[in-house]
């Protein structure tokens, strides 16, 4: 039985996350790629639009925003 198997059915909440943890561990060793950076998100809106805040957080923040008539 492969390790994600044993996990869905281990009844013990320990060694179920120590399963999950092992599984973490394999796929972080063989992790195909590593990424390097991020790229800013793009926001692309109407000229109407003022105050509109994104911060890092990709979380929007819509408090001062407005739309110009």
């Amino acid at each position: 039985m492969d390790l994600a198997q044993q996990g869905r059915a281990e009844l013990d909440p320990e060694k179920r996350k120590q399963i999950y943890f092992r599984i973490q561990e394999i796929f972080n060793a063989d992790a195909p790629m590593i990424p390097l950076y991020q790229k800013p998100y793009i926001e692309v809106m109407t000229t109407r639009a003022h105050n509109f805040q994104q911060p890092p957080t990709a979380q929007y923040v819509w408090k001062k925003t407005w739309l110009e008539q």
